[in-house]
């Protein structure tokens, strides 16, 4: 590992300051009213991240430079401030010991490891979980292999200090769009009286040279207690009611503990304004039982009645923080969210496990009734996590709300995000892992592909989702009945935006894009659904939708050069042009296309495709565009990128037979006797036969390649 590199002036604590660690609502909050001199952020975290690379934090709306002020992380190599006010989540507390043990090593590498070296750590926001806190880092230190064995115990009782933080604050957004709302003036610390005599007396006057309120109690049991409540009442109401039948919201305290009606009706959750009485006996119930057992267990003597607790509790919250979202839904949303997760729903989360399970146990041991209260908020915290897992799965219901036009919550949109976001993650998964680029590719090139869709996925805020979603959600000519609304966010946004940033990326002003699948596979839905959603990603975007049996020699040339319609080298070469010209189509130079009629099997002579501008995307797909042999090169040279459509072949033959009855019913003079033994006597088994070298070539040049489930992508 690095030695600190520290000029020979300077002292590895610097004194008389303050840090908080980590980015948080709580840490900045203290960080702005005790006017602290450094962020210490978590290591490799998306919000550290952010602040580096941006070098600024809004706090109350006004955005601070802190780029001289924030650390990346304890083991960053510099000077620490003395004392460090530590604000992490139940699930961030092993990351603050992990760094923690990551200094000390620093400091054995450079042979400073004294007491006088390390800062006082104050645990500002987890005085219940403390005595865990001391037996995982004593645990993490002995495995850690450090030779200053002596300095843990030195560490536990003199730098390593309990606090409970009364402390009313805000973080609004995320990444480039958070806003931390600190605390209001009557905020403060409950210090306890751990550690030596001379530890307390330096925080002390740390504290009291900024006139920062912190109050010393000799029984600060009660006050984390009393805050432990507000947790498992605050927290785990918020999940419960922030999970509806169709719907996932974000619960504020004020949605909790006010009666208030001027929320909107598509945010707050139904079963609250239904169900307030219910809501208020089940927190009495909860808060009863909580206070019985740690009764029992001899822990303090609560003097105070439960109902007159929770109404100081609800004064407190609704007073100060009303519009805050609990650490624990924040937590949940988080999870729901977030693709790399892939979590299921299954378990508690940390702050809920940590309180309930030890609720549990304690009520067990000391044989009282209580336990049955935790254990069944313990199950309905489990069964509301599935179901919003179910909701986030299969947001059926939730896109419905959409297509009628009604408002989404952010929440919402950011379950609609994870869907586009998933599908995005397949596209990057078939890159890495299908092996379609040979030596003789001339298309993109593969890095350049993965580099794409990588962006993509780093800068997701600014793909034009939310704003695609605005245009579709008053659409109702995108999908005519049979197809699913949802397959537009679980397929074809993603599609869209990875063809959309693959033509930003080339830096091309029209891109041509090839689309290969079986007959019956979804070729032609799959192109004119996308076309609908790339030509709202401009102003005046135009798409142009190409069949290549557009292309078929007419009938009498195919006549006179004895070819198929379905065989190899039926379609015109000369036609190949026609593509790259539709890339500067003007008034001067229009192009004009033919239309391939199904009906009579030829060229049509009353339709044709006109175009007298330049188009910024050109859909090109058909069953073997992307080939090039048989004459196909000369439209396969043109394409930029070529996706293949795989499908079952069994389905695809249901499909085409109904598609290809509705297109010739009059030329086979509505016989369907005479249509279907045409179909299994010719076309299909010559189908067959060609798709045993159409598709291994094009999926040798193809640049993605897609599995399409018709069940899952296109119907209901």
């Amino acid at each position: 590992m690095d030695r600190i590199h520290l000029n020979s002036n300077e002292k590895y604590i610097i004194k008389n300051t303050i840090g908080v660690y980590p980015v948080g609502a709580l840490s900045i909050s203290f960080y702005k009213r005790m006017n602290a001199n450094f962020i210490l952020c978590r290591k490799n975290s998306p919000t550290t991240n952010w602040l580096f690379k941006s070098g600024r934090i809004s706090i109350n709306s006004e955005f601070i430079n802190i780029e001289k002020n924030a650390y990346d992380g304890l083991a960053c190599k510099k000077p620490l401030p003395e004392l460090i006010i530590v604000s992490p989540t139940v699930n961030q507390l092993n990351d603050f010991l992990d760094e923690l043990i990551d200094y000390l090593y620093l400091l054995v590498e450079t042979d400073s490891a004294f007491i006088e070296n390390i800062p006082y750590f104050l645990l500002a926001s987890s005085g219940i979980y403390f005595e865990k806190i001391k037996n995982e880092f004593e645990t993490k230190f002995f495995n850690s292999n450090l030779t200053c064995i002596s300095l843990s115990k030195e560490i536990i009782s003199r730098r390593i200090f309990r606090a409970v933080a009364y402390q009313a604050a805000v973080r609004t957004g995320s990444g480039n769009t958070a806003d931390y709302i600190t605390g209001n003036e009557e905020s403060f610390l409950v210090l306890s009286l751990s550690g030596t005599p001379e530890a307390r007396a330096r925080i002390l006057s740390i504290f009291n040279d900024r006139n920062y309120p912190i109050q010393v109690e000799k029984s600060y049991l009660e006050s984390e207690y009393d805050k432990a409540l507000v947790n498992i009442i605050y927290n785990a109401f918020s999940q419960l009611y922030s999970v509806n039948k169709n719907r996932f919201l974000n619960v504020s305290a004020g949605d909790l503990f006010s009666e208030s009606e001027f929320l909107p009706a598509w945010y707050k959750p139904q079963n609250l304004r239904d169900n307030p009485e219910t809501i208020r006996k089940k927190m009495v119930v909860i808060s009863t039982a909580f206070v019985e057992t740690i009764k029992a267990a001899g822990i303090y003597a609560a003097n105070t009645k439960v109902h007159e607790k929770l109404l100081k509790i609800e004064e407190y919250i609704l007073k100060n923080i009303p519009d805050h979202v609990s650490s624990s839904l924040q937590l949940l949303i988080e999870k729901l969210i977030n693709p790399s997760d892939n979590w299921k729903g299954t378990e508690l989360l940390p702050t809920e496990e940590s309180i309930l399970f030890s609720l549990i146990k304690t009520a067990k041991d000391y044989n009282i009734d209580t336990v049955n209260v935790f254990s069944d908020v313990a199950a309905e915290l489990i069964q509301s996590y599935s179901l919003a897992v179910s909701i986030r799965d299969n947001p059926a219901e939730l896109l419905e709300l959409l297509s009628k036009n009604e408002k989404l919550s952010p929440v919402d949109l950011k379950i609609l995000k994870f869907q586009t976001q998933n599908a995005l993650k397949m596209f990057q998964s078939g890159i890495n892992k299908t092996c379609f680029w040979s030596e003789t590719s001339d298309f993109i090139p593969e890095t350049d592909l993965r580099f794409c869709i990588e962006k993509v996925l780093r800068n997701f805020e600014d793909c034009g989702f939310e704003e695609t979603i605005r245009k579709f959600k008053t659409t109702t000519t995108v999908y005519p009945g049979k197809y699913s609304f949802i397959s537009l966010f679980k397929y074809f946004i993603p599609l869209a935006i990875f063809i959309e940033k693959i033509k930003v990326c080339l830096k091309k002003n029209t891109l041509i894009l090839g689309l290969n699948g079986l007959p019956g596979c979804g070729k032609t839905t799959a192109a004119n659904i996308l076309s609908d959603i790339l030509s709202t990603f401009g102003n005046d975007n135009l798409v142009a939708t190409v069949s290549i049996d557009d292309f078929y020699y007419s009938k009498k040339e195919r006549a006179d050069y004895n070819i198929t319609e379905w065989g190899p080298g039926s379609h015109d070469p000369a036609f190949g042009e026609k593509l790259k010209a539709l890339c500067t189509a003007s008034k001067l130079t229009p192009v004009t296309l033919p239309v391939f009629d199904k009906q009579i099997r030829d060229r049509s002579v009353t339709e044709t495709k006109h175009f007298s501008k330049p188009a910024s995307y050109v859909l090109f797909e058909g069953f073997g565009v992307g080939m090039r042999s048989n004459n196909n090169s000369a439209f396969s040279d043109q394409i930029d990128l070529l996706i293949s459509l795989t499908s079952d072949m069994d389905e695809c033959k249901l499909r085409r037979k109904s598609a290809g009855w509705n297109d010739q019913r009059e030329f086979f003079d509505n016989d369907f006797k005479r249509y279907n033994d045409f179909f299994e006597i010719t076309l299909w088994p010559m189908i067959e036969k060609q798709t045993l070298y159409v598709m291994p070539e094009v999926e040798n040049f193809a640049h993605l390649i897609i599995p399409v489930c018709h069940t899952d992508i296109f119907y209901k």
